[in-house]
């Protein structure tokens, strides 16, 4: 064998592309960076250039060719020399002598011998026959004849007297002896093929080795023969499903119930092995023989249909025994009824084929749609402005029973979903074949008229015989999904497209069909549709009754928890919400499906029924809401109004849902407009009513106290040592309505809600505090109030905003959180006017009004005054002038700021989440990812010790376990949401890199130190699961070569072309000496397996790496500069190189994920190369030829390979003593290309477009803006498998660690902190790892009297809060002179009957002066 670089062997050619494929750049979390992609497009430049010189050069070789053959002609082009080769027939000249009948025998007897004498060879033997038809051009069976194998139709109408040829008939019983039992092994090892698990994705290892045994079994037989055999394989598969699945039948008390409970996994397996085929088929093996999707329903769906039919069947039967009526009875093959079948007489069509789903009887048929006036009457009927549960309000109706029965209803619904999800899954995979670049429909084309249409008109659905199985192709018909895509309108239209969709390869398109498997419920329409309006009906009226039952005598709903998963949906979910409406909107669930599959065809009663009751059950729903709506709060507690809130908003998001479904099916026909509009109203109304409730309760109750509002009198209230009661009580009324929302409603509508009552009961105090004109000794608490409410406001603030621009800097269309700034503005006004120090207020505006306007343009325009400047005169700490955005903010204030808000939401906000991460800098990321390794660090080494110290103690070791556990999750879910946050590719490197400064781990880098064998810390085992579908990638070429060779101990024969060294027809063979070197014919095989599957890696991750995503790409730049920077040599000069390999070979090393991703067993002869090839090609992607193995692991591997020998692949003594031979000796002998793939790799990695970035997205932008690029992230999170549960667990790290986190941050509070936090001690505060949901805080009257949020309300600390009086006065207070003048006058001195010392005097005076007073 050569050991020359440039001599690859043809069949590793063949596998290796040298170019990477292109879909391969779009992957790893959506498409490259613009750097990326110019990058790789300038390599596709660089090698189409490369191509186009070859052909040049081919050409010019062809011209010279023409040109040197003898006669006197010159050619100027090769187009003209090789048609004067053609037109002279030069070639034919040179043609081979016809091969002899025994050169034919021997080839033919030399394949049979070695199939004997080699078992397991078959797929080499017929390598050697493709490759004798391709490069040598003989076509075996080498007949002596020139014409083909005779046609069996032909034979049998050829005469008598024909007489074959004896040397074709000895050629032939060869031929036809090789080829059956390559067949046989071939359709064997089709069997052998394991089945994708249901639900599951069938590995591509299978897909490709299916694919590959049925282009070889289409080589050796014709189409028709090649599809029979492989279709009656599928039919005995999928007969061994059913057979499975299915329960026995001779097993008592088998019903249909048993068999409805599977049809879901047998609908899982039935899409699992349509996935298989549908790859097979739109490979174009089988398209001369049949259609892709006819191919899928002839095999698949005629079958599930035909099985379901039968179901059906004996499920009418027991609803015909409970409503008094009969079916006939038949017996199917799995031991269920079916239809008699009978010959062909009018008795047997009137009966029908098994699968005949024709009418029942025609009077059965003629009341169906004739009974749907009536059924319309009833519904009608049932609404009803009263009590839905009296008596008499149905007394002109009697109540309706469900007559059909549970268990069969059921049943049908088990069936209607697996037959959906078939249908459904039938559609995607024709969408996904389609092919319509422009997204314009084409043009109109008439087609041509049809015999057939003349003399057979069409038929009506009731006039023909009906199968579930039946194939209409049509050019223009409906669609069969309840898909409304664009796409799908296209195809579906009538009216604008005529033919049949475009599809993907080049073959002849192939018509849609129709899937008729509605027509197995056409027997059971009629009770099915009244079956539904029953059941609905009935649940309605239970439900009702039960819940106004319970209102009239307590006044109380019952509530139940909504699904959390339905919570954190898009629409605004509440938490809690009737039981009874709970109940009834089960039912309609469950029932939906039946719904969706009436859009047409013989189950549309069904669906009339289905919208009709529901819109009459859901206008009785809204009639009981409103009548106990009426009740709060006369009779009921205000609390349940927000149930009803609650419950409105639920309903509301189901028929929004359930219109989008159906419609869809129905031409977007808005079917639930009505009830919509209903709830609409119904929700704002009792939003409304809620508002109106509160803030009428503030005016008339909490806000009056006579003699908290006695201001003109002459005594201090309370010895000036608190504030007013009704402020106090007002904050705490807020703080009840607060936590009652958040624990009931939607979260929008509770901050909505609690918003508008914040404005209101504001508006009101506002209004009272203007007006007031304390005397002497109630100034202050005049300013106490002011200062508490100003207090309180901000806190509540933080409640209602869910974005830092309702906060900082609210627009006018942000309501009301711009009223609420602007009422606040102004009781900080009247606060600075009426009580302010006289002298302060004489200093400010001593020159008049107009000196102040002119002092206030002078200033600059970040001090100039907004509605949100009053925040920074009571939490300065936290609010700065100016503070518009957090990029004015530092990075404390803002990350303290923002996880204020995060925390204070109803329910988790994940764009909050995804902000307060991407902030700053990165700051919280960096925080959490640092604190969790560092503790998963010291867990681990504690539990080592404990380990080494007590053995047996098996209890601690587990306590100790739960820790490293909990970082592991933080830090696969940090590094999860950083690597996918794409328009932030900076944020992976920017966490990681102070992480491994932290944890002092730089020495994983350092090319002296590094193994293998050491354990990867956690953030690196969390890039090792981002970069696993890349390293899959990597790993398929080298997976699929290794599995298709065969054991090294199998019996081995040398091939067939390695010893024909002369053709039958007297030419040299070409391929006899390239044979020698082809797999399977060394003497040892073993290494040149090795070495081959070494090639296929190295190849593979240079064609890979496109794949990688921006973020990884840039943090693989960023170690290595950080390397660089501390003189830490790394491998290759390459940490990306580096880390990719160790990843490699922990992959490989993983045998168990190996077999799982293979989808096949390993044998033991696989399972002994993996680790090798581990082994050798982390050696060669991180050390080349110079540095050993860790701890020795490939000296076990060399010592293998050493005792095998060969004396052509001996590898030579190593220049150091533990180097891997055999990784030395490819090193050789690839020495120029081995250098050049790694450097390759490399280049890439380190290339400047990974650099960091000059800018930022969010740079200069607005709130607005940043809060839509956040929700864009956390949406792109939750698209991942594990993103979701990612962001859960960091939320629930963050709410268990707050007041950590908050103490980190440092910001001073406005007030003491609250009891239980303030007498914590700060030492004693620890970051915990727990991921384990915070519980909601109870509401205790007692406590939550006396805070202000997360401070005390201190009466003390409130009275001598700081407030700088000539700040607040100089600033923009948002008066106008008048308004000034009017809060002026209510101050004490400006009284005429105040008592005043000669210097207030001069004040006051000088103040009457400058305003004309």
């Amino acid at each position: 064998m050569s050991t020359s670089n440039s001599t690859i062997q043809e069949p590793l050619n063949d596998r290796i592309k040298r170019l990477p494929p292109f879909h391969a750049v779009f992957e790893g979390g959506g498409p490259p960076c613009s750097s990326a992609l110019q990058f790789y497009l300038s390599d596709l430049d660089n090698k189409l250039e490369e191509n186009s010189k070859q052909l040049d050069s081919c050409l010019q070789g062809l011209l010279r060719f023409t040109n040197d053959l003898p006669g006197e002609r010159m050619f100027s082009s090769p187009k003209d020399g090789l048609l004067h080769m053609y037109n002279s027939h030069m070639l034919e000249k040179d043609s081979c002598y016809d091969p002899e009948t025994e050169e034919a025998v021997i080839i033919l007897d030399a394949l049979l011998q070695r199939l004997e004498k080699e078992p397991g060879c078959e797929e080499e033997v017929l390598q050697e026959v493709l490759t004798l038809a391709s490069s040598e051009g003989l076509l075996l069976p080498l007949r002596m004849s020139a014409i083909e194998a005779p046609d069996p139709t032909i034979v049998s109408s050829a005469s008598l007297h024909g007489i074959m040829d004896p040397s074709d008939q000895i050629i032939e019983q060869r031929w036809n002896k090789l080829a059956s039992q390559l067949k046989k092994y071939l359709s064997e090892q089709l069997s052998q093929l394991p089945l994708a698990p249901p639900g599951g994705r069938c590995s591509n290892y299978c897909l490709d080795r299916r694919i590959e045994l049925v282009e070889s079994l289409r080589v050796l037989c014709s189409d028709e023969n090649a599809w029979n055999k492989y279709k009656t394989l599928r039919i005995q598969q999928l007969e061994d499903i059913f057979a499975n699945l299915m329960p026995e039948v001779e097993e008592e008390g088998v019903s249909h119930k048993d068999f409805a409970k599977k049809c879901g996994l047998l609908a899982d397996s039935v899409m699992a092995m349509i996935d298989e085929d549908f790859v097979v088929l739109t490979s174009g093996i089988f398209r001369k023989v049949t259609g892709v999707f006819k191919a899928l329903h002839d095999l698949y769906l005629e079958k599930f249909s035909d099985e379901m039919s039968l179901l059906i069947d004996e499920i009418g039967d027991e609803v015909a025994k409970s409503s008094q009526r009969t079916f006939k009875q038949s017996k199917s093959e799995h031991g269920l009824h079916k239809n008699n079948v009978t010959g062909a007489s009018g008795k047997g069509k009137e009966a029908g084929h098994r699968n005949s789903v024709g009418a029942l009887t025609h009077t059965k048929e003629g009341s169906s749609m004739g009974s749907r006036s009536h059924q319309a009457q009833s519904l009608d009927s049932m609404f009803f402005a009263g009590n839905p549960g009296a008596p008499d309000s149905t007394s002109a109706e009697p109540r309706r029973r469900n007559t059909f029965p549970e268990e069969c209803m059921q049943s049908l619904l088990s069936i209607v979903l697996a037959l959906m999800r078939l249908e459904d899954h039938i559609d995607g995979l024709l969408r996904s074949v389609a092919w319509d670049i422009t997204g314009l429909p084409p043009k109109k084309t008439r087609r041509k008229p049809s015999i057939r249409g003349v003399l057979k008109s069409a038929a009506s659905p009731d006039g023909g015989r009906y199968s579930p199985h039946s194939l209409q192709y049509q050019h223009n018909s409906g669609s069969f999904s309840s898909s409304d895509t664009q796409l799908d309108m296209l195809i579906n239209n009538p009216h604008e497209m005529a033919t049949a969709p475009k599809v993907v390869e080049h073959s002849r398109q192939e018509e849609r069909f129709r899937w008729e498997w509605k027509l197995v419920f056409k027997k059971l329409s009629t009770d099915l549709s009244q079956g539904v309006e029953g059941m609905l009906l009935d649940q309605m009226q239970t439900a009702l009754s039960s819940e106004l039952t319970l209102w009239e005598k307590k006044h109380v709903l019952k509530v139940v928890t909504v699904d959390t998963a339905v919570q954190e949906g898009r629409l605004d979910y509440p938490k809690v919400i009737s039981q009874a409406s709970h109940q009834f909107l089960e039912v309609v669930d469950r029932l939906l499906p039946l719904a969706r599959v009436g859009c047409d065809g013989c189950l549309t009663p069904v669906r009339i029924s289905f919208i009709d009751t529901v819109c009459i059950c859901f206008k009785n729903v809204h009639v009981q809401l409103v009548k106990m709506s009426k009740d709060v709060p006369s009779k009921a507690p205000l609390k349940q109004m927000y149930v009803m809130q609650a419950t409105s908003v639920m309903i509301r998001n189901s028929l929004m849902h359930y219109e989008n479904l159906l419609s869809s099916d129905d031409g977007g026909k808005k079917l639930f407009s009505t009830l919509l509009h209903l709830y609409s109203e119904l929700i704002d109304t009792l939003m409304k009513q809620t508002v109106q409730l509160h803030s009428q309760a503030m005016a008339t109750s909490i806000l009056m106290d006579a003699d908290s509002t006695d201001w003109a009198n002459i005594k201090d209230f309370y010895e000036d040592e608190r504030c007013s009661f009704t402020i106090q009580m007002w904050n705490f009324h807020l703080r009840g309505l607060r936590h009652d929302l958040w624990t009931t409603c939607p979260p929008n509508v509770a901050q909505n809600i609690f918003s508008s009552v914040l404005q209101d009961s504001l508006l009101a105090l506002m209004q009272r505090y203007v007006h007031v004109q304390p005397s002497f000794r109630r100034i202050k608490q005049y300013r106490y109030d002011l200062t508490t409410i100003l207090l309180c406001v901000m806190d509540h603030l933080l409640w209602v905003c869910n974005s830092a621009s309702k906060l900082l800097d609210p627009g006018h269309g942000q309501l009301p959180h711009y009223s609420v700034h602007n009422l606040c503005s102004n009781l900080m006004a009247a606060l600075a006017v009426v009580a302010s120090p006289l002298d302060a207020l004489y200093r400010g505006f001593r020159r008049g009004f107009v000196s102040y306007h002119e002092g206030l343009s002078d200033q600059d325009r970040s001090s100039q005054g907004t509605n949100t400047q009053w925040m920074t005169f009571f939490w300065s700490a936290l609010f700065q002038p100016g503070n518009k955005h957090y990029d004015d903010m530092q990075t404390t204030t803002a990350l303290y700021l923002q996880l204020t808000l995060l925390l204070r939401q109803p329910q988790p906000h994940w764009g909050l989440l995804i902000q307060a991460l991407l902030m700053k800098e990165y700051t919280l990321s960096i925080i959490l990812l640092t604190r969790s390794l560092m503790m998963a660090s010291s867990h681990h080494s504690h539990s080592e010790s404990l380990e080494s110290s007590n053995g047996d103690n098996g209890d601690k070791g587990s306590r100790s376990a739960e820790p490293v556990n909990s970082a592991r999750c933080i830090v696969f879910a940090m590094v999860g949401i950083l690597a996918h946050a794409q328009e932030f590719p900076n944020a992976l490197s920017k966490c990681v890199l102070p992480a491994v400064e932290r944890c002092d781990e730089w020495e994983l880098f350092n090319v002296k130190t590094t193994s293998a064998e050491l354990k990867p810390p956690l953030w690196m085992e969390a890039l090792f699961g981002i970069l696993d579908p890349l390293l899959e990638k990597i790993l398929e070429p080298m997976l699929f070569f290794l599995l298709k060779e065969r054991s090294p101990d199998a019996p081995r024969d040398s091939s067939l072309l390695s010893r024909l060294h002369e053709l039958p027809c007297g030419c040299p063979s070409n391929t006899a000496e390239k044979a020698a070197t082809w797999p399977g014919h060394h003497a040892v095989p073993a290494k040149d397996l090795v070495r081959r599957c070494l090639e296929l890696l190295i190849e593979s991750t240079q064609q890979n790496m496109y794949s990688l995503s921006r973020p990884v790409c840039m943090l693989f730049h960023t170690l290595q500069n950080a390397c660089a920077d501390r003189n830490i040599k790394t491998p290759q000069s390459c940490v990306g190189l580096q880390i990719l390999a160790w990843g490699m070979w922990l992959k490989m090393k993983d045998l168990e994920g190996m077999q799982t991703l293979v989808g096949l067993p390993l044998s033991q002869h696989h399972r002994h190369h993996l680790p090798m090839l581990a082994d050798f090609y982390y050696q060669l992607m991180v050390f080349g030829k110079d540095k050993t193995l860790p701890n020795g692991s490939s000296a076990a591997t060399e010592e293998k390979l050493r005792t095998e020998e060969v004396s052509d692949l001996e590898p030579a003594e190593a220049k150091g003593n533990g180097t891997p031979r055999l990784a030395s000796k490819f090193h050789k002998t690839h020495k120029d290309w081995l250098p050049q793939k790694v450097d390759s790799i490399a280049n890439y990695l380190l290339n400047e477009m990974f650099s960091e970035p000059e800018t930022d997205i969010l740079e200069g932008s607005t709130s607005v803006f940043a809060d839509q690029v956040a929700l864009e992230v956390a949406a792109a999170v939750m698209a991942t498998p594990s993103g979701l549960q990612h962001l859960r667990h960091i939320h629930h790290l963050i709410c268990n660690n707050s007041e950590w986190l908050f103490q980190q941050l440092d910001v001073p509070p406005p007030l003491p902190l609250a009891v239980e936090a303030s007498t914590a001690d700060p030492k004693t505060l620890r970051f915990l790892l727990n991921l384990t949901p915070k519980p909601e805080e109870k509401f205790v009257p007692a406590v939550e009297q006396n805070r202000i949020g997360a401070f005390t309300f201190d009466q003390e600390a409130i009275a001598n809060f700081n407030i700088v009086w000539m700040s607040i006065l100089t600033s923009d207070l948002g008066l106008s002179e008048q308004a000034f003048v009017n809060l002026l006058l209510n101050r004490h001195e400006m009284q005429p009957r105040a008592v005043l010392d000669d210097t207030e005097k001069k004040l006051v005076d000088a103040l009457r002066t400058a305003f004309n007073l």
